[in-house]
Formats: C-alpha cells, sequence, structure tokens
C-alpha cells in the first residue's frame, strides 16, 4: 500500500491466481485483521482502507488498472473471508484466511462447503497453500456468489484432510458500499448486495 515492495510473503499455486496478487490478499488480510481487531482503524493511516459494518475494503491500482479487495471476519474465529477483483480481467479470487495459521491441517486439495439461506449448500473445489491460507475455485463460486453477498450471513464449512468438518460465519450486511467494486468488476451485477 505504501508503494514498498520489498518484503513479500512466500506463497505457493494460489488456486490459478498470481504469486504476487495471493500474497497481497494475504497481506492485506493480516493487516485488515490487525487493524479490526485493534478497533482503531480511523486512527491509522486509512486513505487506503475503508470499514463498511463488518466488511474492510481497499483498492489498489497495478499496471494502470484496478484492483479491488474486501474482508469480512469469521463470527467463531479469526478467519477472514477474503474477496478480490482484478477488474481489467475479471479474475475473482475468493479465500479463508485465518490471520496465524487454522488450529487444523488444510488439504492441498478439498471441498468446501457453502450456503446461506437463499443458496443451498454447495461444495466447491480449493485448497490450501499454506497453513493460513484456503483458496477457494472462484468459476465454481461465480454463479451464485451475488447471490451469497445479498444475504445476511454467509456459512462456509472446511473440511480436515480426515474428513472433520469445522464451521465458519460471516456476516454479510452491510455491503452495498464495500463490494461494490467487486460486484460491477467481476460479477456484472448491476444490484446492490444490501444495506
Amino acid at each position: 500500500m505504501d508503494g514498498k515492495r520489498s518484503a513479500r510473503i512466500p506463497t505457493q499455486r494460489c488456486c490459478r491466481a498470481a504469486e504476487s496478487y495471493c500474497s497481497w490478499l494475504s497481506a492485506i488480510a493480516v493487516l485488515l485483521s490487525a487493524l479490526l481487531i485493534a478497533g482503531n482503524a480511523s486512527a491509522q493511516d486509512d486513505a487506503e482502507i475503508s470499514i463498511q459494518g463488518g466488511w474492510a475494503y481497499t483498492q489498489r491500482n497495478r499496471d494502470g488498472s484496478p484492483e479491488y479487495m474486501a474482508a469480512t471476519r469469521a463470527r467463531e474465529d479469526d478467519v477472514w473471508l477474503v474477496l478480490g477483483c482484478r477488474a481489467a480481467d475479471e479474475r475473482l479470487t475468493v479465500s479463508a484466511i485465518h490471520s496465524t495459521q487454522f488450529p487444523f491441517p488444510l488439504s492441498a486439495h478439498a471441498s468446501v462447503q457453502l450456503h446461506s439461506r437463499r443458496v443451498p449448500s454447495s461444495s466447491i473445489a480449493a485448497g490450501g497453500s499454506r497453513s493460513n491460507s484456503l483458496f477457494i475455485d472462484s468459476n465454481g463460486l461465480r454463479p451464485v456468489l451475488p447471490l451469497l453477498i445479498a444475504d445476511e450471513q454467509l456459512f462456509l464449512s472446511i473440511p480436515e484432510p480426515n474428513g472433520t468438518m469445522h464451521d465458519y460465519t460471516f456476516s454479510m450486511q452491510p455491503n452495498d458500499v464495500a463490494l461494490e467494486p467487486i460486484r460491477m468488476g467481476c460479477l456484472h451485477d448491476v444490484g446492490e448486495g444490501g444495506d
């Protein structure tokens, strides 16, 4: 955010997303987590980080093209649902990121369960890239994501390699401002997410 890119978080493959983009998402999620947990976001240099309800969101320009990111924290743990959008090529990234590490091992290839009041439970491909990052297949999620973000809550179940499920609940509203660039840039959604 400050133009310094010398310290980078090492990453592995991030479900077909560029390594630098995934590093940026991870770093922002941890930064947003620290800001929101401290409850002191407004005292920080937050010219690029804004808050709406439970959502923290930001934008950066990379190679003249905007990239948007928004994150909301789970009710149960320090896990963040992170949505990213690179508008130039409509690349959508969806991940669950723990601010330190998940308290269970992540599978390199797994299926998470997502549902809300409006969307029945769906199994979506996902994969862990480190002990704190799970990237969800955005192609499988893209058709139902507008419905999920329009709902009050999203429920995410993440499996351990042995099949034990861990459930997380994310408050999705309000998000009309926080998610508008993502809805417009990567989902072509003309409606509002709610208020």
